[in-house]
């Protein structure tokens, strides 16, 4: 605010000027980033063009007039998309040490996993684990 020579506690900015100044902060400033995720409405509005082109591009292929339509173009990502993503990957894993990260899951998963290991290894090393 200090930039555009506004201060709050001055008594020239009210609460509804602070509100507008957060939602209508210009590109480039920390606000601005913060509440945008640093898209502006250009942004958006390419990253439609982009989806669009790859729809027209895509309903050309052989894969669109299949019965059903086959793989469709995954939209261009937006903030959130990522945002959202990055979240998913924290939610499966779980800290465990000095940077190091586990997969979460449950017990019957596990000894699932272990035994499918299990079984894999007593392939490759027959039944008595002698190597072959």
């Amino acid at each position: 605010m200090i930039v555009v020579g506004r201060e709050f506690d001055d008594g020239s900015m009210s609460w509804p000027d602070l509100h507008a100044f957060i939602y209508a902060a210009p590109p480039g400033t920390a606000v601005f980033n913060v509440v945008e995720k640093g898209w502006t409405t250009t942004d958006y509005l390419l990253a439609h063009v982009i989806d669009r082109l790859d729809i027209n591009n895509w309903q050309r292929t052989a894969d669109a007039h299949k019965k059903p339509p086959r793989n469709p173009p995954k939209p261009f990502p937006r903030p959130a998309d990522i945002e959202a993503e990055r979240k998913r990957k924290q939610a499966e894993a779980v800290p465990v040490g000095h940077g190091v990260m586990a997969t979460r899951t449950t017990v019957a998963d596990f000894m699932r996993m272990r035994a499918e290991r299990e079984q894999r290894w007593r392939e490759k090393h027959g039944k008595s684990g002698e190597v072959r």
